[in-house]
């Protein structure tokens, strides 16, 4: 039987005893070393992440996937979860795909893996999302979850049916509902989950509510009438005063997307205009009128501004493509014969969808590509390294644009 040479392993060499010792202390220390190394690299790379995300579930996620391989998929496309997704359920959280369907939020990496999955019993479920959460919550009902990137949820329940609701990258989130002796009130509450900020709306019904990346105010259109006409407002509110800091009113045209992209700047899509506002100065930037188009498609980037795709004809048909940009200048105005149902962009990339194919226009508006696809398509998203999602009926894909 074999001796067990735990510390020292002997040889006989030129009629001399030599001794090779081979110390197991030497080899963990070199061991603790090199693992030692790659987590301070680790650390470091997820601290540069961190930084430009704001987020540390990012991070954690980061490790999951890219480092330890957890979470992989098997690639596009993956069957969809549940019956239906509406067009506005599906957003990005990094890098990351999240979809809410109407029984499950589930979250997806670029390898078809999920990163998440929760199940949901709403009536009207909608979706936002910020840089490492998501907010689910329903359209007419009470209910609403704040859930993670790991699959952590907090659940809470309203006072009164809810109108709209949004998080931000600070962690802050709110929700806008009914409430006795008013048409609405807006909760804020912190990170923590903890109450921050009320107001009451006494003239207004939310119609659309964003929280500013820094979570210290919000803009919340609300939706009357008076003197027969529609009329629409913009409320400012900083959550150390009582009162709006500015209001913004416009007529005949309902406001339903509200985005920052920037602290003192705002983008609003309705269904007869879209706005650029300067909230520092006051100044509205830019009023986009359709001019009795119909809008098909929209899409509004922090970075990039707003995306609308507008169609001449009551079917849909030659849409034409027009970008925004965050200082309310026309980036482009595309014509095209295209029935674009959904569109998504980032800073130099937009996309569009119509009848089985992906529209693929650079930051000029020009036509550079054309990608195949299912034709039952409802919705795209595309990332920032230009992988584009898509749902359909019963799947979700991915395109990697060229």
């Amino acid at each position: 039987m074999a001796n067990n040479r735990n510390i020292h392993e002997y040889t006989a060499k030129s009629g001399n005893i030599e001794i090779i010792e081979t110390n197991k202390k030497n080899v963990n220390k070199r061991k603790i070393v090199i693992v030692a190394v790659i987590l301070i690299i680790a650390v470091f790379i997820g601290f540069v992440v961190i930084k430009g995300t704001h987020s540390a579930g990012g991070f954690s996620q980061w490790i999951k996937t890219d480092i330890l391989r957890m979470n992989s998929g098997h690639g596009y496309p993956v069957d969809l979860i549940g019956n239906t997704v509406e067009k506005n359920n599906k957003d990005l959280i990094g890098n990351y795909f999240a979809y809410l369907s109407d029984t499950t939020f589930n979250l997806l990496n670029s390898s078809g893996g999920e990163m998440a999955s929760v199940q949901h019993s709403l009536a009207s479920p909608s979706l936002k999302c910020s840089s490492s959460k998501a907010l689910v919550f329903d359209v007419g009902g009470n209910n609403y979850s704040i859930i993670d990137t790991n699959a952590n949820s907090f659940s809470s329940i309203c006072e009164g049916k809810i109108f709209c609701a949004d998080i931000s990258d600070s962690g802050v989130y709110g929700v806008a509902g009914e409430t006795n002796g008013y048409l609405t009130k807006l909760d804020i509450f912190n990170k923590k989950n903890e109450f921050m900020y009320s107001y009451k709306m006494s003239e207004y019904y939310a119609s659309s509510l964003c929280i500013s990346p820094n979570g210290k105010r919000c803009a919340v259109a609300g939706v009357s009438t008076s003197g027969g006409k529609l009329v629409s407002c913009i409320y400012i509110l900083d959550f150390s005063e009582e009162k709006p800091v500015n209001t913004f009113k416009f007529d005949e045209n309902i406001i339903f997307d509200i985005k920052y992209l920037s602290s003192d700047v705002i983008a609003c899509c309705g269904d007869l205009e879209s706005y650029i506002i300067n909230l520092k100065s006051g100044e509205v930037l830019s009023t986009y009128s359709y001019f009795g188009k119909n809008l098909s498609a929209y899409a509004i980037d922090s970075k990039g501004g707003i995306l609308l795709s507008l169609s001449a004809s009551a079917d849909g048909k030659e849409c034409q493509i027009v970008k925004i940009d965050p200082n309310g200048e026309i980036c482009f105005e595309a014509s095209t014969e295209l029935q674009i149902t959904s569109i998504d962009f980032n800073y130099r990339t937009s996309v569009a969808y119509s009848k089985g194919h992906i529209y693929h226009f650079n930051d000029s508006g020009e036509q550079v590509a054309i990608y195949e696809c299912n034709k039952d398509v409802r919705c795209v998203a595309i990332t920032s390294d230009k992988t584009v999602y898509t749902i359909g009926i019963s799947q979700i894909n991915q395109i990697k644009l060229q």
